[in-house]
This record gives C-alpha cells, structure tokens and sequence, in this order.
C-alpha cells in the first residue's frame, strides 16, 4: 500500500465510526425516552428525579421523552441514520419558527413573545 491507499482507508474508517458513533447516541436517547414513558408517577417530577440521578440536564431528558414518543421506531427519522442528535433535537424536536424555549427548571415551553418579555425585564411575572 502507498501513502494515499493508507490516507483513503483512514478516512472511510473515521467517517464510518463518526456516523456509527452518532447513531448510537440516537438510538440512545430513544431507549431513554421509552424508559421514561414507562415510568409511573408525574411525568414533571420523574424527570426531575432522573435528571438529578444520572448527572443529565431535564432537558435533554425532556428531548429523548418527546423524540420517543414522536417516533415509535428510531428508524422512521426522516433524514435516515444519515443524522445527529443536536439535528434530531432542533429540526423535529423543538418548533425554530416560533423559537420556543424549553425551562431546564420547570417543564414548559415558553413562547417568543413571553421570552422576549423576560428578557426585557428579567421578571418572571409575566
């Protein structure tokens, strides 16, 4: 083998592990979110408790319940295996047209109005 047979193979290797990489956090997080819908108990309060428990932000947990219970098989994405988790996370997850914003505190979506109105005056009186 020359030196840019060897460069080839590096590359394939690198860009195969990336993807595989990639999908398996995928395939992670909807095995997290399936666990979570198994759950008994409010479903604010268990996150909560998870979050804590596994060193995760509510969020990201919130984001793995709602990508399971959107997607029953992880492989109807859309985009195929060919994804990420933050693409996963931002194009079918969260609405960008409306900017809503998920609290890492307190389980709600806040629109951009309200946001806006936070912002503004740092109150939580809306």
């Amino acid at each position: 083998m020359n030196i840019n047979e060897v460069s080839e193979e590096i590359k394939q290797i690198l860009t195969e592990a990336e993807f595989n990489a990639r999908w398996s956090l995928i395939e992670a997080y909807h095995q997290v979110g399936q666990l979570i819908l198994e759950l008994e108990g409010e479903r604010t309060q268990v996150v909560h408790s998870l979050a804590v428990k596994v060193g995760r932000a509510e969020r990201t947990l919130w984001y793995a319940v709602k990508f399971a219970e959107r997607y029953k098989d992880v492989n109807d994405l859309p985009e195929g295996k060919n994804v990420s988790w933050n693409r996963v996370v931002k194009n079918y997850l969260t609405d960008s047209k409306s900017k809503e914003e998920i609290c890492e505190h307190i389980p709600i979506v806040i629109c951009s109005i309200c946001k806006t109105l936070l912002d503004k005056d740092g109150s939580t009186n809306i």
